[in-house]
């Protein structure tokens, strides 16, 4: 009798051992499921790539300088090209907004191109209102994306003038 009631036993431990494996697939089925629908991977990936291009874009020393033989960086050929004051030395470039859309097209190409990716980019600007830079590689600005969307003032004492930077990988 004691093997009987033992071989139940153990019988009914396997029972219990398989409704909780079975509740366990499916409690992780249930939770992959709405991760999955909240935010695909790519959009970190995404996300990491606009962002870094946009600080390295900024951050870029260029061949432009100051009557004082100082560098620029793009942020402040920006604020040159927006804030229409005198042109430093850029090359052969005598328009700091010239300078910045070619210097942009260019590293645009470099690194979204280069991948295939689809793009919208767009750089303007309040008072006087305007685009400066508009490019799209098979991408609407109302195609759905991650997109950087920045605005910032451009110098004190031009608290004004507000430039709107906005980039958008399309999927």
């Amino acid at each position: 009798m004691r093997k009987k009631s033992q071989m139940e036993i153990v019988g009914l431990l396997i029972i219990v051992i398989l409704i909780t494996l079975v509740l366990f697939f499916v409690l992780v089925f249930l939770l992959d499921s709405s991760d999955s629908s909240v935010a695909p991977d790519d959009s970190f990936a995404e996300r990491q790539l606009i962002e870094n291009f946009a600080t390295a874009f900024f951050n870029s020393e260029t061949v432009c300088k100051d009557a004082n033989d100082k560098q620029k960086n793009m942020g402040e050929v920006l604020e040159q090209c927006i804030l229409d004051l005198p042109t430093f030395e850029c090359g052969d470039y005598y328009d700091a907004c010239v300078f910045f859309n070619d210097t942009l097209k260019e590293m645009v190409g470099d690194t979204f191109d280069e991948y295939g990716l689809r793009y919208f980019i767009n750089v303007s600007r309040t008072s006087p209102s305007g685009t400066i830079t508009y490019l799209a590689n098979e991408c609407a600005e109302n195609r759905q994306g991650f997109e950087l969307f920045t605005p910032k003032n451009v110098r004190e004492g031009f608290t004004n003038v507000v430039v709107f930077f906005k980039i958008r990988i399309c999927t």
